[in-house]
């Protein structure tokens, strides 16, 4: 069984999002946790295939949570989840070792996406963060491109 934890400090977010994943993946179990602190000591107890996590949460260093979660368990699997615009913070996560960055804004197919994508080890970012990257590129000459899964 697929095991995922949902760290956010908001209540109505952690049901909202634990609905979208249910109608997904029927069979999976969540646990939440409010902010770093317990979700930290859920992931010392438990195994989880996913982690999802906010990145704005009240007395919590989330990046230092990600760092200390691959830390204890390298293979986690981390999906961050936010409000705040990718190009702000989506490089830093991945840098750091998160599989994506997710917004919360998006659509229930790109969600289900984005949890396929991590839970097989794959990458996941947007496709507009995407072409994003490729402009910024294509700007400086580079033959780089990225493609969307």
């Amino acid at each position: 069984m697929t095991k995922i934890l949902h760290t956010d400090d908001d209540p109505i977010m952690r049901i909202w999002l634990k609905v979208i994943i249910k109608n997904f993946f029927p069979n999976c179990l969540i646990d939440e946790a409010e902010d770093g602190d317990s979700a930290f000591k859920k992931i010392k107890e438990n195994e989880y295939q996913l982690i999802i996590s906010d990145i704005n949460m009240p007395q919590t260093d989330t990046f230092g949570l990600i760092s200390s979660i691959l830390e204890l368990k390298p293979e986690s699997k981390i999906l961050m989840y936010s409000s705040n615009e990718e190009e702000e913070y989506a490089k830093q996560f991945l840098q750091l070792g998160a599989m994506g960055y997710l917004k919360k804004d998006a659509p229930q197919q790109e969600i289900k996406k984005a949890i396929d994508n991590c839970l097989n080890n794959k990458k996941y970012l947007s496709s507009s963060f995407i072409q994003v990257l490729n402009n910024g590129f294509n700007k400086n000459s580079d033959t780089v491109n990225f493609i969307a899964a």
